[in-house]
């Protein structure tokens, strides 16, 4: 027993070793890190920085202005997240997005020219997975929609949550006139299954 102790030991050191490789990748993509809480001016009402390491654009319920939940997903807009307190309002908010923006004061960079400020108008907004995006001009939201991958950076598998950067060969979806990206073949065939239960934001 004891003459194999070392190359034991050894085994396990290689296993714990890729372990920790693991959790250090599984970070650094944002997948399975929890969110935390980011101070602000405003003590009581913190931000939150989620697993991709960018902090929500708002300190308070995009919806209802309560306390933020890290239990809840972000919505990106314009590849920056927007918080919520509860399982509701991220489906409210999706729905008409610009309310909620104009009252936060939030600005945001054209996605296809970054030199120039997005316009927070319903006309002048496009959605991708369960992403959304807002643009300077008509023009430039045709060039975003000719060639999403392009502009869009990273957006949410809507089948299984992960965050990822889609490209021209990654699998895709046109559903309901709007195009979803997919992490792996098997997400977009269960998404196509029943596309009810994943084409839109729900809850958490």
């Amino acid at each position: 027993m004891s003459a194999q102790a070392p190359g034991l030991r050894a085994g396990l050191a290689a296993t714990t070793a890729a372990a920790l490789f693991l959790v250090a990748a599984f970070d650094a993509f944002g997948v399975g890190q929890l969110p935390r809480w980011v101070p602000t001016a405003d003590k009581a009402h913190p931000r939150l920085q989620f697993g991709d390491s960018l902090i929500s654009i708002n300190n308070r319920c995009a919806v209802k202005e309560n306390e933020l939940s890290p239990s809840i997903r972000p919505i990106y807009v314009n590849a920056k997240p927007v918080a919520f307190c509860c399982t509701t309002c991220p489906a409210i908010f999706i729905q008409g997005p610009e309310p909620y923006l104009l009252r936060m004061k939030a600005a945001f960079t054209d996605p296809v020219h970054p030199d120039r400020a997005a316009r927070i108008q319903a006309p002048l907004r496009y959605h991708v997975n369960w992403e959304v995006f807002f643009f300077s001009d008509r023009a430039s939201m045709d060039e975003f929609r000719k060639r999403p991958t392009d502009y869009c950076g990273w957006l949410t598998d809507p089948v299984n949550g992960v965050r990822f950067r889609p490209g021209p060969a990654s699998p895709r979806v046109v559903h309901a006139g709007r195009t979803y990206f997919f992490t792996s073949d098997s997400t977009r065939t269960k998404f196509q299954a029943v596309p009810i239960d994943y084409a839109y934001r729900k809850g958490a």
